[in-house]
């Protein structure tokens, strides 16, 4: 949500009951009643005199998302930029009546193209999809992406670090082959620390054994042994 008032300076949290309203609004899978929180905090900063602009939900909270600016291809052949910004995946209904308000009539004006990407994916390359994708191929990859959460969205940029491929990134992290373990302080003693309390916390001597543990080099083992690598974020497993 962007708040705009042109007669008034304001902070990032000024509005900090205001703020909450709308963060709650996002944390519970954007389900309808929350949904509805959010239209009555964006109500109530109206009242008070300011425009609010919505942007995208996946966008503003960091979840994954992949746009195409559509471009009427005959205007710009004429010399002029006529588009809009798509969110994918869309229907066709709905991709239809974009094109109608970009002037694309089936008669005079016919055909589209893509001038302009936006993902926010880390190994996004838009040179695949180029200039003339099909709709399929753009709802494709909207598709895929589009049931990823804002904690997938950070593993998957970090394995993207280690694979080097999105798609591999993507497919290992939605299958269980790669694990991200998120580090702020990265060591591989917190790797050791991490891994037992995933997986080995309801043995029933846990906490007496893990007094003698060596996180360490449990932490070192399991690196090496499964190609671990430390990335910007934390670190990145590789089960097989």
């Amino acid at each position: 949500v962007v708040l705009e008032n042109p007669n008034t300076k304001y902070e990032k949290n000024t509005f900090p009951e205001y703020t909450k309203i709308i963060k709650k609004g996002v944390n519970e899978n954007m389900k309808n009643k929350k949904i509805n929180q959010l239209m009555r905090a964006k109500k109530l900063l109206e009242s008070k005199g300011y425009k609010v602009r919505r942007k995208s939900l996946k966008e503003a909270y960091e979840y994954p998302y992949f746009k195409a600016y559509i471009t009427n291809l005959g205007k710009y052949n004429e010399g002029e930029l006529v588009g809009e910004w798509v969110e994918f995946p869309i229907d066709e209904d709905d991709f239809a009546d974009v094109l109608e308000s970009i002037g694309i009539d089936g008669n005079y004006y016919e055909e589209w193209f893509v001038t302009d990407y936006d993902c926010n994916l880390n190994g996004f390359d838009w040179q695949e999809l180029g200039e003339y994708p099909s709709l399929d191929d753009l709802n494709e990859f909207g598709e895929l992406i589009d049931d990823i959460d804002s904690y997938k969205l950070e593993a998957i940029n970090n394995a993207y670090e280690v694979t080097g491929n999105l798609e591999d990134a993507i497919n290992g992290i939605n299958n269980d082959i790669i694990e991200f373990i998120p580090l702020e302080n990265k060591t591989e003693e917190n790797v050791g620390y991490y891994l037992m309390d995933v997986f080995y916390d309801d043995i029933p001597t846990y906490e007496l054994a893990l007094e003698y543990f060596d996180y360490k080099r449990y932490g070192r083992d399991m690196m090496i042994n499964n190609r671990g690598m430390f990335t910007k974020d934390g670190c990145i497993l590789m089960w097989r």
